[in-house]
């Protein structure tokens, strides 16, 4: 039995050890007196007590079982830095399997990939060229339905790297197509979603088909966007959303819609406690798919 928890608990897991069995303890706040339990081994160690030499040898012999199969790494979630009271509220209430580890933020990169959609657009041409003036970035992935050669150009004058796709990011084959061709050496490390569409009408003349022009640009390629990026280590993940999603506007029955979707996908984003780790799932965990 190997230990961490202290008093009644510590008590039930002493009397699952059978006669014999080994009870080590790692914890520090309720040691006891091996002399008290004669039926079983008992002992109490700290890490440190091995030293860096045997440590060192320790977490070879653990590497090499993890590469080669033989053991599987304990699982962990991951928590933004910034929400740390959350993951210490988590700990202390020990609603958690495994490791907590706090991440620090990434920060904007030269030697990675911004992706920004709707590149033809106004938005999106000023969110190009605000990354690359502004943010230092060098190489962008410009998605659009229609060409957009003429910004790519225009970056290029400025010293970026910018590489138009044709692609509709309600297709998420598309999607994850255009994503495939970011190479290695320049990782996703930014992702900024402007695409959108405006075909105004109140809810009593929307029709589907109307509906659908609007929410798929922005609702479904924000969706798309969000689950294939959900492993990506990134700086920036970054929605678009207009105030008629929470103020309303005239005829703007679909618009709003679409970007009340968006602030619900970025509070949802943001709230979300846990980072893929080595068991999915295993910490009880429901993260969104």
């Amino acid at each position: 039995m190997l230990n961490s928890l202290a008093y009644e608990f510590a008590d039930a897991s002493l009397r699952l050890v059978r006669a014999g069995g080994r009870f080590i303890e790692m914890g520090k706040t309720d040691i006891r007196d091996a002399a008290e339990h004669p039926r079983l081994r008992y002992r109490a160690f700290d890490l440190k007590q091995a030293g860096p030499e045997r440590t060192g040898e320790l977490l070879d012999i653990l590497l090499t079982a993890f590469a080669a199969g033989t053991l599987r790494p304990l699982p962990y979630t991951a928590v933004d830095l910034r929400r740390a009271r959350d993951a210490f509220r988590q700990l202390s209430q020990a609603r958690h399997i495994g490791k907590i580890v706090l991440t620090v933020p990434r920060p904007v990169e030269e030697s990675g990939t911004a992706l920004v959609t709707g590149a033809r657009g106004t938005l999106g041409g000023i969110v190009a060229r605000h990354l690359v003036t502004g943010w230092g970035v060098r190489r962008l992935l410009l998605l659009s339905r229609e060409p957009a050669d003429r910004l790519a150009k225009e970056l290029t004058a400025l010293g970026a790297e910018a590489t138009v796709v044709a692609c509709d990011v309600a297709d998420r084959e598309a999607v994850a197509a255009a994503l495939a061709q970011i190479p290695t050496a320049h990782p996703l490390r930014i992702v900024v979603h402007t695409a959108g569409v405006l075909d105004d009408g109140l809810v009593t003349e929307l029709t589907a088909d109307r509906l659908d022009r609007v929410l798929r640009p922005k609702v479904d390629g924000a969706r798309h966007l969000h689950d294939l990026t959900r492993d990506a280590d990134l700086s920036a993940f970054v929605l678009f959303s207009s105030a008629a999603g929470v103020l309303g506007g005239p005829g703007q029955a679909d618009y709003g819609a679409a970007n009340t979707y968006l602030d619900a996908l970025a509070g949802h984003r943001r709230t979300l406690a846990c980072r893929p780790c080595r068991w999915p799932g295993a910490c009880g965990s429901r993260p969104a798919r």
